[in-house]
């Protein structure tokens, strides 16, 4: 959004610039808000079954390789819907 605003001649920090680069981050901000969310309650929960689910869920991810690279790419903000300056350089 800067490099495209910057190119355009507009003011990098006006509210039009800034709300559509809002607009556009909101919806990957709100998926791993509820992510975390959902590992805070599940860390958190005391309940009899909910370690047994937890561990059980965590040994699959990690036995499915592709799948756990995948997420820690996508948590590590490596994959996704990323702005230019944000994406790797490999």
């Amino acid at each position: 959004m800067i490099l495209d605003a910057a190119a355009n001649q507009q003011q990098i920090g006006s509210m039009k610039v800034l709300r559509r680069y809002e607009r556009w981050r909101k919806g990957d901000n709100l998926l791993m808000l509820g992510v975390m969310d959902s590992f805070k309650r599940l860390f958190g929960a005391s309940l009899p079954p909910a370690p047994l689910l937890r561990n059980m869920g965590l040994n699959l991810t990690d036995a499915i390789r592709p799948l756990k690279n995948r997420i820690a790419r996508r948590a590590m903000g490596l994959e996704g819907d990323l702005p230019r300056l944000a994406r790797p350089v490999w």
